[in-house]
């Protein structure tokens, strides 16, 4: 497929499958436009190109929201990014508005094993709000409860960090405290 082509079938899946989804009853709220898409979505690599298909799904939500829940109900558009400890979520902000995509959240991965300091990625958050308006969210994370192998495979990682214990409470307060 060519961009304009990926472009065409992300926006035509996307409005699809809301319409889908909306026709069981549930309420749409919120839409995620890829998933940890730093350096690729959909076989795009260049920054331009990926913006093409951001804003393709974001016409998909916007035209079902304004078709399903007419101005009573905004479904909101999530862009989702990783690496945070990188300046991920400011770096894409600015692309995102130098290519004018539509948009509502910078969503953000955040592993406190591997994307830096929770002080970090509130100074993100902090700059994407405050320069660029628009919402934050955390959308992954996980930390562990166990230094044990629970599944079979390695361990990535098997011990605390940033003072938060390797426990059920330590695993309960450090995801509360993201």
């Amino acid at each position: 497929y060519t961009v304009e082509q990926k472009a065409d079938a992300i926006y035509n899946f996307t409005l699809d499958s809301l319409t889908q989804i909306a026709s069981t009853g549930v309420k749409i709220d919120m839409v995620q436009v890829g998933n940890e898409t730093n350096n690729a979505i959909c076989g795009e690599s260049s920054q331009a190109n990926m913006c093409t298909l951001f804003s393709a799904g974001s016409r998909a939500v916007r035209q079902f929201s304004e078709n399903v829940y007419s101005d009573s109900h905004a479904v909101k558009v999530v862009i989702h990014v990783a690496n945070p400890e990188r300046g991920s979520m400011t770096s894409w902000a600015s692309t995102l508005q130098r290519n004018n995509v539509d948009y509502d959240v910078m969503g953000s991965s955040y592993y406190m094993f591997w994307h830096g300091s929770l002080s970090n990625l509130k100074s993100q958050m902090r700059i994407v709000q405050d320069t660029y308006g628009k919402e934050v969210m955390v959308t992954e994370t996980s930390y562990i409860y166990t230094s044990e192998d629970t599944d079979g495979k390695t361990n990535g990682v098997s011990t605390g960090v940033d003072g938060y214990e390797v426990s059920p409470q330590g695993q309960a307060t450090s995801v509360r405290d993201i």
